[in-house]
């Protein structure tokens, strides 16, 4: 079965190859590219396997980036032939070149050299000039750099589920994970999505490692890479900050005396990171930090984010989480909008079928995953997985542009799989909820 799966996987990417070729679509050095790329991948993914997924987790992975691949290079052609070439991603493209030739003659450029805009978009230039330093591609081989960063991300999602969940959630999850249009489409460009997803994912698999034993080595790995998400959108990274943050809170105690210790200890670390992650966040955003708390605090950035916003074919009105009661128009704008009678042109339309198919999947799992929810104190990852959507549900509900949420969705879409596979199937027999962080129940899960 595997030798079949092999040849059908080579034989897929030779037709693949001499397609590329024959259209004239890709040139052949980023046809070795892709190549080398799809080997490298199979090769993680035979590496990675375990008992439960090595049958089939290789040949996923394959195909998923070579769908990530295709994405990115519908991508490109959107931006060349229907935008004419403007976009920010032609931006990058251009500052990272010369930048590029800078680090290649032994000079770190600075942030300034990077050219103008905000601190995050200075940074985004700066390391797609560190990327291009051992080879410089057009703008289609940048493309697919950064598809690939983002889709090392989304491997990463699908390993921090693995140690957090039970086997028989991994299969539906990681399909799910590699074929979902907006992860395909949208972080396949050079640009900010594409390195949040990717810094994101160790952010995640960071914080999967943690909620095991709570071993306090772990932040390295997590602020390091935090670190980077709070570098170009600090929001973001205090988001996975405060999802960290209550998933140590409200999931069930650990057993032993030195798992449960180190929770606390990390807990109130955790607390004390959220300080200067707030000032930050409040700077960006001109908060007053030493204003009251509450909505009438935030209404002054409400108003300046839709202001900003509300402006282009894609602006819409209304969807602002101000009270309980506007959630749920609020989801419906974040997660699903534009709905198909909304879309204006082809683009708006393939967003608003894949918002049509993300609703109906939610609706098809909603009473199993109400009936599950018992399962969020067990998991800690699925607390963090819920967290981080409802705040990025909250946050994002400001934007009033359809265009820049849908752009945008591709940051949250992999928590809310997570939310859907996690709870919205019933467990195979002997994968009942134990206590979190049980030893015996990390080994079962994780054998190699």
């Amino acid at each position: 079965m595997r030798q079949q799966i092999v040849l059908g996987i080579g034989a897929g990417l030779t037709a693949l190859v001499a397609f590329v070729l024959a259209a004239g679509a890709v040139p052949l050095h980023l046809v070795v590219l892709a190549v080398a790329g799809l080997s490298v991948t199979y090769l993680v993914g035979r590496a990675m396997a375990t008992d439960f997924d090595r049958s089939w987790l290789p040949s996923l992975l394959v195909a998923g980036l070579a769908a990530k691949l295709v994405g990115a290079w519908v991508r490109y052609f959107v931006l060349i032939e229907i935008y004419g070439g403007v976009g920010d991603a032609v931006g990058y493209h251009s500052r990272g070149l010369r930048l590029a030739e800078m680090f290649r003659a032994f000079t770190v450029p600075t942030f300034e050299d990077a050219g103008f805009g905000s601190t995050g978009t200075r940074f985004v230039s700066w390391f797609t000039g560190l990327v291009y330093t051992p080879y410089q591609p057009e703008l289609l081989g940048g493309f697919w750099l950064f598809s690939l960063i983002a889709f090392a991300g989304t491997v990463l999602f699908y390993a921090a589920l693995r140690r957090s969940l039970p086997p028989s959630t991994w299969r539906r999850f990681l399909v799910m994970l590699m074929f979902w249009p907006t992860l395909l489409y949208w972080p396949s460009s050079v640009g900010k999505e594409a390195l949040i997803l990717g810094f994101g994912g160790v952010v995640t698999y960071g914080a999967a490692r943690l909620f095991e034993r709570y071993r306090p080595s772990w932040l390295l790995v997590i602020g390091a890479a935090m670190a980077v998400v709070g570098v170009i959108r600090v929001h973001v990274a205090g988001l996975f900050a405060g999802a960290i943050v209550v998933g140590m809170l409200v999931s069930a105690a650990p057993r032993g005396a030195g798992p449960k210790s180190r929770r606390l200890l990390l807990m109130a670390a955790g607390f004390a990171a959220l300080i200067p992650l707030a000032a930050l966040v409040s700077r960006e955003f001109g908060i007053d930090p030493s204003g009251p708390l509450g909505p009438s605090a935030l209404e002054p950035v409400l108003s300046e984010v839709a202001r900003t916003t509300g402006q282009g074919g894609s602006a819409v009105q209304g969807g602002v989480i101000r009270s309980i009661a506007d959630v749920p128009a609020g989801v419906l704008k974040v997660l699903f909008r534009p709905l198909p009678y909304e879309a204006s042109n082809i683009q708006m339309l393939a967003a608003s079928a894949e918002g049509v198919a993300l609703l109906l999947l939610i609706l098809s799992r909603t009473p199993w995953m109400i009936g599950n929810l018992r399962r969020l104190r067990r998991f800690p990852y699925l607390i963090f997985a819920a967290t981080f959507s409802a705040g990025f549900v909250v946050a994002w509900s400001a934007i009033l542009n359809l265009g820049i949420i849908a752009r945008q969705r591709a940051l949250v879409i992999p928590f809310v799989l997570t939310l859907v596979a996690g709870l919205g199937w019933p467990l195979a027999a002997g994968e009942e909820p134990a206590p979190a962080a049980e030893p015996d129940r990390d080994a079962a899960l994780n054998p190699t």
